[in-house]
């Protein structure tokens, strides 16, 4: 009966361990989706691209209330500038934001493969000086 009452409780503790590794694991995707939500909020309020958009917003509206071809024509190639130009801003702001971090994950890594080659070459180093040693 004991070896029975063991077995349980042993896996009872390996679920409980699974489960927590997962929760943790949903805990940690949910904080980066969070911080991507309000980095995202934070780049659609600067203050230029609030202008671009309402800007944008109001060509559109202008767009489809005008009945003259030339004007239609004229607010169409303001419109798409405009555009452009927020595309462009979003684009570049968007990126330095996020190649900041994978520029920091890749040094991080560079450091971490440096110290591994410092240790195999210490590590070589004693090998050599105890062979030389030996044969010496």
């Amino acid at each position: 009966m004991k070896t029975k009452k063991s077995t349980k409780k042993k896996t009872k503790r390996k679920t409980n361990h699974v489960l927590t590794n997962l929760l943790e694991k949903i805990k940690y995707q949910i904080l980066l989706l969070v911080e991507r939500i309000v980095l995202f909020v934070v780049l659609i309020l600067d203050p230029w691209i609030i202008t671009l958009l309402i800007c944008s917003f109001y060509l559109i509206y202008l767009n489809t209330t005008s009945y003259s071809q030339e004007i239609i024509t004229a607010l169409t190639i303001i419109l798409s500038l405009i555009t452009g130009v927020l595309g462009a801003i979003i684009t570049k702001k968007w990126d330095d934001l996020f190649s900041k971090k994978a520029i920091e994950a890749k040094g991080i890594t560079a450091i971490r493969s440096l110290k591994l080659i410092r240790l195999n070459v210490l590590s070589l180093n004693k090998r050599l000086h105890s062979f030389i040693k030996t044969k010496g």
